[in-house]
C-alpha cells in the first residue's frame, strides 16, 4: 500500500492535466467545442471585470456599463481588427490580451471542426451507414469469386437499376476498387460497399436484409474455417430475417457434407452450392461429347442465352408440343412442377397446367411467351421416337495429368455415364503432391490407376498410351505458388500437343483447367479443346443461382444420367442440310424426339455456337454442323 501511495505522490499537476485533456479529446468533437466555449466565456468575463476595475472602457462604446465591456471584449476574441481604434495603453493591453486569446481559440476551433468533419468523412468511407435500398441483392463476405459474381449479376440485371450491396470485414474503399476492376460495366446498376462482420446482427442491420431480393454468402479463400464462418453467417441472416421470411440465401461452401447438413437443418430458402461440384458437373459435359463444354459455358454466362424458369399463364391449357413448334424468341425445354420436380422434354401431348412453370432457353427473363398459332396449325407434329444417345456412347480412356480439388467430383460425375470398359489413369508429379494426398474416388467397375512421373515434362507426351481418348490437365492449385500454376499447365499442354500431332491414332480431346482468365487465349492457341477457368466458371454458376435459385433443379436434371440432357447431333442425322430456318430445325428435331435449342459449327469448320436464334433465322448447314438439342 505504501508503494502505491508513493507512486500516486509522484504524479505531477502537468501529468494530471494532460491525462484529463486526453480524456476530453477522447469524448469527441462536441466535448472539445463545449469546453472551448466555457473557457472563452471565462476569459471574456475576466476581461470585462478588469476593464470595470480600471475605470476604462473600450473604443466605440457609448455605454460605460459592464455588459458593454463584456460585449466589446467578446468581439475582440472573434475579430482582431476590432481593437484597431482603441486608445490608451490600459485599454490596448486588455484588448491585445483578449485578441491573442481569441486567435488561439479560433485556431483551435477551426482545427477541431476540421478534425470532426474529417472523422465523419472517414466514417462514411468505412461504410458504416445503413443503406436505403429495396429489392437489392446483398453479398456477405469477400473472396476471389466476388468480382466475377458482381459482373455477372450486373449483366443479369441490365437496365433494371438495382443495387448490389457488398458487406465484408475489410476496407470498403479498397474492396470497391478491387471489384470495379473486374466489372466490365454496371449496366445502370449501383454498387454499394459496407464494412462490417456478417456474423453480427448489429452489422447486418446496415444492409437492410428485410428489403432485399436475395442474399449471397461467400466463404472466403484459403481459410480452413471458411465453411464454419459461412454457416455462422447463414444462421445470423436467418435470425435477422425471422423464421417466416423466405428470402433466398445462396451460400458458397467447400465441403459437400456441410452443404447436406445445412439443407437438412434449414428450410428450402437456403441454397448451398459446393463450387468444385458445380464446376465439375460442367466439365463432365466436355468429357461426354466434344463441344458440350462450350455449350454449357454459353448457358452459364449472362453474356448469351440462359436458362429461365417462368410462369406462363398465357400458355395454360396449351400442348407442350405446340409451344415447342410455335415459340419464336425462346426455346422451351421442360416444365417445373408445383412439387419442385423438373421434367425435361415432357411428351408433346402434355398440357401445361396453371401450377406449372415453363423452363426455357432465352436471352432475357422479360421475353414475351407468344406463339405463332398459324404456324402451329400448319406444322402440328408429334414427338417421334426419341434419339438413343446412349447408342453413341463409346468406351473412353481418360488420362488425367496433375491433380486438384476438381478431380474427385469430375471423375465421379464422368463415371456415371461412362460406357463399360472405360479406364482412368492419373499421372502426377510426386515432387509437387504426395500420392497419399490424391483423393481417389470410387468409380465402381471403372479402373483407375495412379502413376507418378518425375521426369522431364517435355517428354510427357511420349508416355500417352495409344488408346487414350481424352486428356484432362488439372492445375496444381493447392500445391504450387499462384504464379507457377498456369505456367506449368500451359507447358504441359504445349508439349502434349506437339507430341500427339505425330501419332497415327486420332487426336484425344484436351480439357485444360486454368486459374487465370487472362491465360485462356494462350491455351486455345495451343490447341485445347475445352478451357476451364475454375474461378470464372464458379462465379458464373453462382451468379446463375443467385439470379434465380430455381435454376438449380434444372441444372441437376440436365446433369442426371438416364434422362434427357443436352447433346450435339449432326444436322444430317435429323435430315437437315443446305439452307434452312430455325423453325425447320425445331420441327425436324421434334419429329425425331428432341428439342432443338441452337446449332454449332466445329472449330475446324470455322467455329460458331448460336443458342436460341430467332425462329426465322436462316442457317446454311454444311457437313459436320451440329444441332444442340435436349433429349
Amino acid at each position: 500500500m505504501s508503494r502505491r501511495r508513493d507512486s500516486d505522490d509522484r504524479t505531477t499537476w502537468r501529468e494530471y492535466l494532460r491525462y484529463r485533456f486526453d480524456g476530453l479529446l477522447a469524448r469527441g468533437t462536441w466535448a472539445v467545442l463545449l469546453w472551448l466555449g466555457i473557457i472563452t466565456f471565462v476569459v471574456v468575463l475576466t476581461a470585462s471585470f478588469l476593464l470595470r476595475r480600471a475605470g476604462v472602457t473600450l473604443a466605440g462604446s457609448e455605454d460605460a456599463g459592464w455588459f458593454e465591456d463584456f460585449w466589446q471584449s467578446m468581439l475582440r476574441t472573434l475579430d482582431t481588427g476590432t481593437m484597431a481604434g482603441d486608445s490608451g495603453w490600459r485599454q490596448r493591453l486588455v484588448a491585445l490580451s483578449v485578441t491573442i486569446f481569441g486567435l488561439l481559440v479560433l485556431g483551435t476551433l477551426i482545427g477541431v471542426i476540421a478534425s470532426g468533419v474529417e472523422a465523419q468523412i472517414d466514417r462514411m468511407k468505412r461504410g458504416r451507414s445503413a443503406v436505403v435500398e429495396s429489392d437489392h441483392i446483398v453479398v456477405l463476405g469477400a473472396s476471389s469469386l466476388l468480382p466475377d459474381v458482381v459482373d455477372q449479376l450486373c449483366r443479369a440485371n441490365a437496365g433494371r437499376r438495382i443495387a448490389i450491396v457488398v458487406m465484408a470485414d475489410q476496407d470498403p474503399a479498397e474492396l470497391g476498387e478491387e471489384v470495379r476492376q473486374g466489372v466490365e460495366s454496371t449496366f445502370g446498376n449501383r454498387l454499394v460497399f459496407r464494412d462490417g462482420d456478417p456474423t453480427r446482427l448489429a452489422d447486418l442491420e446496415l444492409v437492410r436484409l428485410g428489403n432485399c431480393r436475395t442474399v449471397v454468402v461467400l466463404n472466403g479463400d484459403g481459410d480452413h474455417s471458411g465453411d464454419a464462418r459461412a454457416v455462422h453467417t447463414v444462421l445470423a441472416v436467418r435470425e435477422a430475417l425471422g423464421d417466416l421470411d423466405r428470402t433466398p440465401i445462396v451460400v458458397v461452401l467447400d465441403e459437400a457434407a456441410v452443404a447436406e447438413t445445412l439443407m437438412a437443418s434449414l428450410d428450402e430458402s437456403v441454397h448451398p452450392i459446393v463450387i468444385t461440384q458445380a464446376v465439375a458437373r460442367n466439365v463432365v459435359f466436355a468429357l461426354r461429347e466434344r463441344g458440350l463444354g462450350e455449350v454449357m459455358a454459353e448457358i452459364s454466362d449472362f453474356r448469351g442465352a440462359d436458362i429461365y424458369v417462368l410462369a406462363a399463364p398465357g400458355l395454360v391449357g396449351t400442348r407442350f408440343g405446340d409451344v415447342v413448334v410455335g415459340a419464336s424468341g425462346f426455346r422451351p425445354i421442360g416444365l417445373l412442377r408445383d412439387t419442385g420436380a423438373v421434367e425435361l422434354q415432357p411428351p408433346a401431348d402434355e398440357v401445361i397446367d396453371s401450377s406449372d412453370r415453363l423452363v426455357i432457353v432465352a436471352h432475357e427473363s422479360t421475353v414475351e411467351l407468344d406463339l405463332d398459332r398459324g404456324f402451329i396449325a400448319e406444322h402440328r407434329v408429334e414427338h417421334g421416337d426419341r434419339l438413343d444417345f446412349r447408342s453413341t456412347s463409346v468406351t473412353q480412356h481418360v488420362l488425367v495429368v496433375g491433380w486438384s480439388g476438381l478431380g474427385p467430383p469430375l471423375l465421379t460425375g464422368w463415371a456415371m455415364s461412362a460406357a463399360a470398359g472405360s479406364t482412368v489413369e492419373v499421372v502426377f508429379d510426386p515432387r509437387v503432391i504426395d500420392e497419399d494426398d490424391i483423393d481417389v474416388p470410387d468409380l465402381g467397375d471403372i479402373s483407375i490407376v495412379l502413376r507418378p512421373f518425375a521426369g522431364d515434362i517435355t517428354i510427357l507426351g511420349r508416355r500417352v498410351a495409344p488408346q487414350i481418348t481424352a486428356i484432362v490437365l488439372l492445375a496444381y492449385r493447392d500445391h504450387l505458388p499462384p504464379h507457377e500454376i498456369d505456367s506449368r499447365t500451359l507447358l504441359e499442354l504445349m508439349t502434349l500437343r506437339r507430341d500427339l500431332e505425330d501419332r497415327p491414332q486420332s487426336m484425344p480431346r484436351l480439357v485444360v483447367e486454368l486459374t487465370d482468365p487472362g491465360n485462356s487465349p494462350l491455351a486455345e492457341v495451343r490447341g485445347a479443346d475445352e478451357v476451364i477457368v475454375t474461378p470464372a466458371m464458379a462465379s458464373r454458376i453462382l451468379a446463375q443461382l443467385v439470379d434465380d435459385p430455381l435454376r438449380r433443379a434444372v441444372y441437376l436434371a440436365l446433369y442426371a444420367t438416364g434422362g434427357p440432357s443436352i447433346h450435339l447431333v449432326e444436322a444430317e442425322r435429323l435430315g437437315l442440310r443446305g439452307t434452312v430456318t430455325m423453325r425447320d430445325v425445331v420441327v425436324s428435331a421434334a419429329a425425331h424426339g428432341a428439342l432443338a435449342i441452337g446449332w454449332r459449327r466445329p472449330a475446324e469448320l470455322g467455329g460458331e455456337l448460336v443458342l436460341n436464334p430467332s425462329a426465322d433465322r436462316r442457317l446454311d448447314l454444311a457437313s459436320g454442323d451440329e444441332i444442340v438439342v435436349v433429349g
